[in-house]
């Protein structure tokens, strides 16, 4: 008796999901180990509300630096004969820090959901609310990254995307299509596709490769779509603005 006891006493103390605190590092050195726990405990609450924090933090910091986006922005549409764009007041940019947590649980949605269908056409069996937890804690990677980038933006002056290739385009051209798709390619954002990658093939008995086909097809589909969206409607904005 006293034998089945202490089984049970460590069948228990083995299912005690992992602390958000352990989660935070332990997905950085070991993700494989938080995936496992994520697999048999899928939480959402304090993942998010970890990114949500962060994600708030660094539009505060950021605040100088989109004004910085907004002049550079100005001086090319007055190029093109294009009407500027009114100065951010500090007001507007403290709303827009309030309201970004609501911005990031909306993109979380939107991707678990992508993501989830995508391993179902690939006849996955992972189940929305775990894709919505997997997506959740590799959110933890990309908004620790932009939280990290955010003093060097400040410092620098710079809105440019430290951590991607256009950081070491000279001069780059802001509204082409090479620097819109480029600057999607972010380290923090390839690391978290990663773990998402690593996530689908536990979840679903995948082999890794097919785990990475599964993200990295959402996730160029997503950047390739995203700089096509951007260069195209500038494209049409000007060609608007020069008949005017």
């Amino acid at each position: 008796m006293e034998n089945i006891a202490i089984k049970q006493e460590v069948e228990v103390t083995a299912s005690k999901p992992m602390g958000i605190f352990k989660k935070i590092l332990q997905i950085f050195i070991s993700p494989s180990e938080v995936l496992n726990d994520v697999m048999e405990h899928p939480g959402l609450l304090m993942p998010l509300l970890y990114s949500s924090i962060l994600m708030f933090l660094k539009q505060l910091i950021t605040i100088p630096v989109q004004r910085i986006n907004l002049q550079k922005l100005n001086d090319i549409y007055a190029q093109y004969g294009m009407p500027v764009q009114t100065e951010i007041s500090t007001a507007q940019s403290v709303i827009s820090a309030v309201l970004s947590p609501v911005f990031l649980i909306l993109s979380w949605l939107f991707v678990s959901f992508v993501l989830w269908v995508l391993v179902k056409v690939f006849k996955g069996k992972s189940s929305f609310k775990q894709m919505l937890a997997l997506y959740a804690h590799a959110l933890i990677i990309l908004v620790t990254g932009s939280l990290i980038a955010a003093p060097f933006n400040l410092i620098l002056q710079t809105d440019i995307v430290i951590f991607s290739p256009v950081a070491f385009i000279p001069n780059p051209d802001i509204t082409s299509f090479i620097y819109l798709f480029f600057s999607n390619l972010e380290f923090f954002t390839i690391w978290t596709m990663i773990i998402v990658a690593m996530g689908i093939s536990l979840f679903n008995n995948f082999s890794k490769k097919k785990g990475f086909i599964i993200a990295f097809l959402y996730f160029f589909s997503a950047k390739l779509l995203t700089a096509l969206y951007g260069y195209f409607s500038f494209k049409l904005l000007s060609n608007l603005s020069s008949f005017m």
